[in-house]
């Protein structure tokens, strides 16, 4: 915001320093340095994620940990962003608290739809739409999808929860493939996934991880597809014997 001419002003009207914590001192925005033209400019924000700007499942607690932040640290930038949410939601009209999306990118979301006018539209669906996944989906027997890591987060709206959303519509089932996956991956039965698989094939590095991961995907790939053609061959038996 900064970059595009918006100036974050304390009490005494003076400028913040750069940083998070710092918004904790912000008292007005001042709007009037940004470029008239993105008023007349509609912005879709691909927004893969529905974490809130602060609170239990907002920007500070869900991704701080990520980046090496401690309890301390998150209670203090969740504050500060707490802060700078009101003051904003202020100058633009908005409960930019409220929003669906707003804690992404560590408050991205809401700082578009704040001082851009954005619309955050879930970023899965966008690529959907574009590559005419329904009616793929429409004509499939199983789905395959997957992404670097399945943790508690895949619930929030990311791709294998856009994917199988859409594969419910037609009763199709849906497999995830993951590069990690932290602990059961039950919790996504609800969300339409039936399971995950990790492509690790044991213990390895990351670096290590990273020089297989064409090979290690292709036999995650073949060992689920040999399960499923399996699955097909007894089905078929039961019928001819029925």
């Amino acid at each position: 915001a900064v970059a595009l001419g918006v100036k974050f002003l304390d009490a005494q009207r003076k400028e913040l320093p750069q940083g998070g914590a710092a918004l904790a001192d912000l008292v007005t925005l001042d709007m009037s340095g940004l470029d008239p033209r993105l008023g007349t400019v509609k912005i879709e924000v691909a927004c893969d994620v529905q974490n809130l700007l602060c609170g239990p499942e907002g920007a500070s607690a869900v991704y701080g940990p990520q980046k090496g932040a401690n309890l301390e640290d998150i209670s203090i930038m969740d504050s500060a962003l707490n802060n700078f949410g009101e003051v904003l939601s202020r100058v633009a009209n908005t409960n930019l608290l409220e929003l669906v999306g707003g804690g992404a990118a560590g408050g991205l979301g809401a700082g578009l739809v704040g001082f851009l006018g954005a619309e955050l539209r879930p970023g899965t669906q966008m690529i959907l739409d574009i590559t005419g996944a329904d009616e793929k989906i429409k004509q499939a027997d199983l789905v395959i999808t997957g992404e670097g890591r399945t943790d508690f987060q895949t619930a929030y709206g990311k791709v294998p929860v856009g994917v199988a959303a859409l594969a419910q519509k037609y009763s199709v089932p849906v497999l995830c493939i993951s590069g990690d996956v932290e602990g059961s991956p039950d919790f996504l039965a609800d969300l339409g996934v039936a399971t995950c698989f990790s492509v690790a094939e044991g213990p390895t590095t990351l670096e290590e991880a990273f020089l297989k991961a064409d090979e290690q995907l292709e036999r995650a790939a073949w060992r689920i597809l040999t399960v499923w053609k399996l699955a097909e061959e007894c089905q078929l038996k039961k019928l001819r014997h029925s």
